[in-house]
């Protein structure tokens, strides 16, 4: 299953890739990330739509057909409108959820910005957020913006990802650490 992942991550980067290139060129990112943003948002409210996106069985013509419609709606622009009848037509529209997330990502990147998801060992105020928002921001040199969990069995601290770089600050990482170089 690991090896259908990566493809699946893989395939969804590249369409984000070319789909952002795209949508540069036209100026119509923020437009693009609201509508897919939609279309998404439908799929994972709407148990048929969800069901319809994501059934292999449905024919791609099928799904094309109900894409356009929704185009003829008003609910797409006709440049996201093609960009997901195309995806319909190559059998990817499951891969909506990877490439919406990882345009948002690229757009994110162009503005120096970057999402970093925080794992705390408890709950943390709003001027915690904002001071370990301001660390990471001088590390990375981008304007971060953290979406905070809480585990507590990372024991103490906080530990962040952002995009494939993790910043371990927690005392079970610590721990880890030191039981690592006493083994070696």
């Amino acid at each position: 299953m690991r090896g259908d992942q990566v493809r699946t991550q893989v395939a969804a980067r590249r369409y984000a890739s070319a789909l952002y290139e795209e949508a540069r060129a036209a100026g119509s990112i923020s437009s693009v990330i609201e509508k897919l943003d939609a279309v998404t948002s439908l799929a994972d409210d709407s148990k048929d739509f969800g069901v319809f996106v994501k059934n292999p069985v449905i024919s791609k013509e099928d799904k094309a057909a109900v894409i356009s419609r929704l185009n003829d709606k008003g609910m797409l622009d006709k440049f996201t409108g093609s960009f997901l009848v195309m995806l319909a037509m190559k059998n990817r529209l499951e891969l909506l959820d990877e490439i919406t997330g990882y345009l948002k990502t690229l757009a994110m990147e162009e503005k120096g910005e970057a999402v970093a998801e925080v794992t705390s060992a408890a709950e943390l105020n709003a001027e915690a957020v904002k001071n370990l928002e301001e660390a990471l921001s001088k590390i990375t040199g981008k304007k971060i913006t953290a979406v905070v969990t809480v585990d507590k069995s990372i024991l103490g601290g906080v530990v962040a990802k952002i995009g494939s770089t993790l910043y371990d600050a927690s005392i079970k990482g610590q721990i880890n650490k030191i039981r690592d170089r006493l083994i070696s």
